[in-house]
């Protein structure tokens, strides 16, 4: 029957059904196209254009403070190496400051003779061994501490030059000093120390003494006390030491505090006014802490000491007052060493 439609019709209809086919395949066609479009889309969110932002600046500004440190430390490194150079230049200028002026001994010396005889000249010396070291009392203050405590062991002496330098270069202790009248020294040794010239000397001075006796009740036959005074001879290594052990030693104390710091700081400006200040320092109430004093000077009895006291109170009140802002008219007396 089908055959038996209008050739027309039919075709209008197979139009229509084709029509249909090929709508829903262009539809289907076209939803395709969309999803592989967003699929190749490629975007960023408002976030994360923002978040990438951020990133970008904050890695630009870790970059420029970077290169800001590097160049701060080179700049550092640069002058700690100008100040290492410069360090190393007055080094070198001081060892040859050092070296020029080694001294040389002032005393002129004979030559040796080849054969020594009995009639050889008294002032025939060997050079060699009779280079002495000077005593420069400048240099040794400079050189000595600043701190004693009370546990510590000490030797006092008061002594002239020569003894004192042997005593620091034979002991080989740290040690404090100070002027002493009649041209003598205090000398603190921070250890035992008392060698056996010590003794030998004070048993010859004991003896000087009482030849000065006996020679002061014979003034009136002259020519014996002539005699006797030359019976003296002092051994030669004893020649010109004079040196006194003491028993006590007293301080004059200034200020007490707790912060040693406070302190150290007032001990170094008087001391670079040449003045003999030092720290003592003792445990409070047997505990672990410490107090530290401000002393000045050192004295054997408690009598020279406020002695000292009264000249310190009444002439040299207002130059403590501007250096370090202590009223010295408060000072006392302490007892820093003590052989009882």
């Amino acid at each position: 029957m089908n055959n038996l439609l209008p050739v027309g019709k039919e075709t209008s209809k197979s139009k229509q059904t084709n029509k249909k086919s090929t709508g829903i395949r262009l539809g289907k066609t076209s939803d395709a196209k969309k999803e592989r479009n967003r699929q190749a889309e490629v975007g960023l969110s408002k976030n994360q254009t923002v978040f990438l932002a951020i990133t970008v600046i904050g890695l630009s500004l870790a970059v420029i403070v970077l290169a800001f440190w590097i160049r701060t430390l080179t700049t550092q490194s640069e002058e700690k190496q100008l100040v290492i150079n410069r360090l190393e230049r007055e080094i070198e200028v001081l060892n040859n400051e050092r070296q020029d002026k080694t001294v040389v001994a002032s005393v002129t010396y004979n030559a040796l003779p080849e054969d020594p005889s009995p009639d050889t000249s008294d002032e025939a010396q060997n050079p060699d061994v009779a280079q002495i070291q000077q005593f420069n009392y400048q240099e040794i203050f400079d050189q000595s501490q600043m701190i004693v405590t009370q546990n510590q062991r000490k030797s006092y002496y008061i002594c002239n030059e020569k003894a004192a330098l042997r005593l620091i270069e034979d002991s080989g202790l740290d040690y404090l000093i100070s002027e002493h009248p009649n041209s003598k020294y205090n000398l603190l040794l921070l250890g035992d120390y008392e060698p056996e010239w010590i003794s030998e000397l004070q048993e010859w001075e004991e003896r000087r003494n009482r030849l000065l006796t006996t020679v002061s009740q014979q003034a009136t036959d002259s020519e014996n006390a002539a005699t006797t005074l030359e019976t003296f001879n002092m051994p030669e290594e004893l020649e010109g030491l004079e040196a006194q052990k003491q028993d006590y030693l007293i301080g004059i104390q200034i200020l007490s505090s707790s912060s040693r710091e406070e302190v150290n700081k007032k001990v170094w400006i008087l001391r670079n006014e040449n003045i003999p200040a030092y720290i003592y320092s003792y445990p409070k109430n047997y505990s672990t802490s410490y107090q530290y004093t401000l002393q000045v000077n050192m004295f054997p009895t408690r009598e020279e000491a406020i002695e000292f006291q009264s000249v310190l109170n009444q002439e040299y009140r207002d130059l403590f007052l501007e250096m370090i802002g202590n009223d010295v008219t408060r000072s006392y007396p302490r007892n820093i060493m003590s052989n009882d």
